[in-house]
């Protein structure tokens, strides 16, 4: 809505029909824009002119000297890039030079995110930048907000034992398995959407949709018909809850 409202103000759309802040206002409301391509064209940002991108491929082109110092400017943008846009950068998927200018440049890269208000999470095999405003973040995880995102939770959990007793790999039917299990623990009881019920053609719609979402946050990644924990996972680990006295 946000977006609407600003591309409205700026001339890119126009209303045709219908009232763009009832739209905003009610989901059943509607309302239907004209798209002035030309004003559009002029908000697109880039490092390559568009007139001379010849492809969109190119509009992410960015040319830098091929000097020590364009070096690490490529290096320094692809770092600060991963870490504000993913949720978790792992070392073993930088290339050797950028992961080098990492290396070599943490102060500076640590002191450069807090100091925008980021939390650096630091580990073994990467980091993570924690926004905890949230104002960065598209969408949040864990959270109970849907079933799938529930669904992706408790199988997290299930994953991590199974990483701790030396399983490192599970096929798509292992997790499907795993979720029909979930589903008849906890389907019910919290009131899973119907749109993934209790079968096997449900739970393996539900499993495809909470590997999806595990896998947008760094959680597994797919190796041909199976499905890797990666090491950021381990933060769903069961424990026993901790009690407190006031």
């Amino acid at each position: 809505v946000d977006c609407l409202r600003l591309l409205i103000e700026l001339g890119v759309l126009s209303v045709r029909e219908g009232d763009a802040e009832r739209y905003a206002q009610a989901r059943d409301s509607d309302a239907l824009f004209d798209v002035n391509e030309r004003i559009l064209a002029h908000l697109v940002s880039a490092p390559v002119p568009p007139a001379f991108a010849l492809e969109p491929e190119r509009l992410l082109e960015e040319p830098l000297p091929e000097t020590d110092e364009g070096q690490r400017q490529r290096h320094r943008a692809i770092v600060v890039r991963r870490l504000l846009d993913d949720p978790v950068l792992y070392y073993d998927e930088l290339d050797p030079t950028a992961f080098e200018w990492l290396d070599h440049s943490r102060g500076w890269l640590y002191r450069l995110l807090e100091d925008a208000g980021f939390t650096v999470e630091k580990r073994l095999e990467g980091l993570a930048a924690v926004d905890p405003t949230s104002i960065t973040t598209d969408t949040s995880f864990p959270d109970g907000g849907s079933t799938t995102k529930h669904a992706a939770i408790l199988l997290a959990e299930q994953l991590v034992r199974l990483r701790k007793k030396g399983t490192n790999a599970v096929t798509d039917t292992e997790v499907t398995g795993i979720i029909k299990k979930l589903h008849d623990d906890f389907g019910a009881r919290c009131g899973w959407s119907k749109q993934f019920p209790a079968n096997d053609d449900g739970c393996a719609r539900l499993a495809v949709e909470a590997l999806k979402l595990l896998e947008a946050f760094g959680l597994v990644v797919q190796h041909g018909d199976a499905w890797q924990p990666r090491p950021a996972i381990a933060r769903f680990r069961p424990g026993t809850p901790s009690w407190r006295t006031t």
